[in-house]
């Protein structure tokens, strides 16, 4: 149980990590453009 439940947890936090990380990337490419 505790090791599904850490996958899970894992897998959310990467998924949240990866998607900020693409606003992130989105946001410098757009500044870049403007400057």
């Amino acid at each position: 149980m505790k090791i599904t439940r850490l996958a899970i947890l894992i897998t959310l936090t990467f998924s949240v990590l990866k998607s900020q990380a693409t606003e992130f990337n989105a946001s410098l490419l757009d500044s870049g453009n403007l400057s």
